[in-house]
C-alpha cells in the first residue's frame, strides 16, 4: 500500500468505496466517520470525505471517496439497459485501497464486483505493489432475504 508521510508527520491513506447502486456504501462510509446511522443519502453523487483516525497509536488521515457507479451505454448486440461501470480508471489509479461493497440481499451486486475488481486491477497495472482490498456484505439487518451465501463470498474473496 502506498502510504504517504507529510511533512506534518501525519500518515494519509486514500480509500475508495465501491459498489452497486443500493448497496450501503454511504450508510458504511458515514458509519465509520460518525458513528451513527442516517437511513437517507443522495445517491446520486460521489461523496470525499476526510477523516482523521488513530491506528495502532498513530494518526491517520483517510482521504474517502465513497463512488457513485456510472451507467454505461448498452453494448451492440445486447440487450436491455446498460450496466453500472463501479469504479472509473482515475479512481482506481487514484486510490491505496479499496473497500468493497455487496448487499448479501441482491446476487447482481456480488457479481457486479468481479468486473468492479478486474477494472481496478486493469487500471492499476504497472503499480508498484497490489492495492489491499476489503470485501464487505452490506443489509445484513435483513438476513431473512439472503440471496448470497458465505460459501460464494468465501470463493470470491
Amino acid at each position: 500500500m502506498n502510504i504517504r508521510r507529510k511533512k506534518s508527520g501525519l500518515t494519509e491513506v486514500k480509500v475508495a468505496v465501491i459498489g452497486a447502486s443500493g448497496v450501503g456504501k454511504t450508510a458504511l462510509t458515514v458509519r465509520f466517520l460518525t458513528k451513527r446511522y442516517i437511513g437517507e443519502y443522495d445517491h446520486q453523487n460521489e461523496a470525499r470525505y476526510k477523516h482523521e483516525a488513530l491506528v495502532d497509536g498513530d494518526t491517520v488521515v483517510f482521504e474517502i471517496v465513497d463512488s457513485c457507479p456510472a451507467r454505461m451505454a448498452a453494448s451492440s448486440g445486447g440487450g436491455g439497459g446498460g450496466q453500472q461501470q463501479l469504479c472509473s480508471s482515475e479512481t482506481a489509479a487514484w486510490a491505496d485501497g479499496f473497500v468493497f461493497v455487496f448487499s448479501i440481499t441482491d446476487k447482481l451486486s456480488f457479481e457486479l464486483l468481479r468486473l468492479a475488481k478486474q477494472q481496478v486491477k486493469e487500471a492499476r497495472r504497472g503499480a508498484n505493489c497490489p492495492a489491499p482490498c476489503v470485501l464487505v456484505g452490506g443489509k445484513s439487518d435483513l438476513l431473512h432475504f439472503r440471496q448470497v451465501s458465505m460459501d460464494e463470498v468465501k470463493v470470491h474473496a
